[in-house]
């Protein structure tokens, strides 16, 4: 005991607060760029401004955490202990927001960490690339890329409902890739990404699919024109 102690107070150091509030800036630049970068350039289906109001709390919360707990071996114990009766869980259905938080939580951590000038240098990087590899994308992609989605309120069947739907797609889409599926009681939304030559196919399908399954609701979206917008 009394070697644990000593090495806890040798390790408690105090946090000088000029540095701290500078590294507090960092990450809240940071972070905000993050968020606007995932607004304008991210791909997730769901609301991205919402999910990226998550970002400054959660890079300033991880930067407070590893500030804290680096400056004491006791503190950095304990926390381990506290956050080991903790579970997150969050309705994370798309890889993408998984990456972005992660990137998030780096911020937090590489910054709380004293590595101003390396974490900066990497997040930034890290955007250029996405920028560049999606300029690349958009030179190899076809104009008409969308996603459909698809919400049948009462599926009596998922597999028959499902083959209905694929079906037609098939037979006017070049490209399908179903994205999402989900299954609650009797209502079926499925999420496709199509590709068609052009907006005259677009709407033979909307014929088609409201003909083969009259208590269907349809919904298209260019991401790519919403993420300008």
């Amino acid at each position: 005991m009394n070697t644990l102690n000593k090495l806890a107070l040798f390790t408690n150091t105090q946090i000088s607060l000029v540095p701290l509030l500078v590294n507090f800036a960092i990450v809240v630049i940071l972070s905000l760029l993050l968020k606007w970068f995932y607004i304008r350039y991210g791909h997730a289906l769901s609301n991205r401004r919402i999910f990226a109001n998550n970002f400054p709390l959660l890079a300033t919360t991880t930067f407070l955490v590893i500030t804290v707990v680096k400056s004491s071996l006791a503190l950095s114990l304990g926390m381990v202990g506290a956050l080991s009766i903790v579970r997150f869980r969050a309705p994370i259905k798309e890889p993408e927001e998984l990456a972005y938080l992660f990137l998030t939580l780096a911020i937090g951590i590489g910054i709380g960490a004293d590595q101003r000038i390396p974490t900066t240098i990497i997040v930034l990087l890290i955007l250029f690339v996405i920028i560049r590899w999606q300029g690349f994308s958009k030179k190899t992609a076809e104009n008409h890329n969308l996603y459909l989605n698809v919400e049948v309120a009462k599926a009596t069947s998922e597999k028959d409902t499902l083959k209905q739907i694929n079906t037609i797609l098939k037979t006017y889409s070049n490209v399908i890739d179903i994205r999402r599926l989900d299954l609650k009681g009797e209502i079926l939304h499925a999420t496709y990404y199509v590709d068609f030559d052009n907006n005259e196919i677009l709407t033979e399908v909307l014929e088609k699919l409201r003909k083969a399954i009259p208590n269907v609701a349809l919904t298209f979206i260019d991401q790519d024109r919403e993420a300008r917008g």
